[in-house]
């Protein structure tokens, strides 16, 4: 269904950039959990003009033959916490999903906390619909339930 799970990380060896990197890395610190989500969109502009400000500006990148456009917050930070989704457009017909080995891992539950949940599902609902993901109330944090071939797995 076109979902896949990919670690970021800043390089230890690279330095480090004159604008704030995305998805918070500057501020991340301890271990590895997940810290951010993605949603595909058809219209970038689109759905960035249904959004309230914060969500960022498209941006254009290519990797070999995949092409994608992100909105990308000026700060690197999403809108509640990060704990609102990142944005993100393909291009082309090139997708990673097309490269990777069936892992027989299937998304049950991405479970998004916060304290304002609520406001963050109804912001989205107008452009998101997955029964998969779920806006709880508590502290900022997101987890997902994986069904794999080896069982139930918890990411958080």
């Amino acid at each position: 269904d076109a979902l896949y799970l990919e670690a970021i990380a800043v390089d230890p060896d690279a330095p480090a950039p004159a604008y704030a990197r995305w998805f918070d890395l500057d501020r991340f610190n301890g271990p590895a959990r997940l810290s951010n989500w993605i949603c595909r969109c058809d219209d970038l502009e689109a759905t960035l003009e249904a959004l309230p400000e914060g969500y960022g500006a498209p941006v254009a990148l290519q990797r070999g033959d995949l092409r994608w456009r992100m909105a990308v917050p000026e700060t690197g930070m999403l809108p509640y916490d990060n704990c609102a989704p990142a944005l993100m457009q393909w291009e082309g017909e090139a997708h990673p999903t097309q490269r990777l080995d069936v892992s027989g891992c299937r998304l049950v539950t991405l479970t998004v906390q916060h304290p304002q949940a609520e406001t963050l599902a109804a912001t989205l609902a107008p452009i998101f619909t997955d029964a998969r993901v779920v806006f709880e109330i508590g502290t900022p944090a997101l987890s997902a339930r994986f069904d794999t071939p080896a069982g139930r797995a918890v990411l958080a």
